[in-house]
């Protein structure tokens, strides 16, 4: 997987998320997440969406659950510091690639 990579929002906007890893750390601060699985094409299917307060503490909140359930393989993360950003673009992402551990979110 690259070690950029850009989400496209039902709005039109994309968002650039870094990956995260064991070269790459979570950025400090508050932030959107995204789990994703490696699809043999190079693809990636978005299963989850999230925000948090403290990246460091919130990408692995749901990530066993995502890796048991939905075979996830990678975890990308940008930086907000705004909270209503941040449940800006985790809105218009969801409702962009209906991620299957987000709830469905009406139009």
């Amino acid at each position: 997987m690259n070690e950029k990579r850009d989400f496209h929002g039902k709005s039109g906007a994309v968002y650039r998320y870094g990956l995260i890893d064991g070269k790459h750390p979570p950025p400090l601060g508050a932030g959107n997440f995204i789990y994703v699985r490696a699809e043999p094409d190079g693809s990636a299917t978005v299963l989850f969406a999230g925000e948090t307060e403290r990246l460091t503490d919130g990408v692995g909140e749901r990530w066993s659950e995502a890796i048991e359930t939905h075979r996830a393989t990678h975890i990308y993360a940008r930086r907000n510091v705004a909270a209503r950003t941040r449940w800006e673009e985790l809105a218009d992402l969801v409702s962009a690639l209906t991620p299957a551990m987000n709830p469905a979110t009406p139009d």
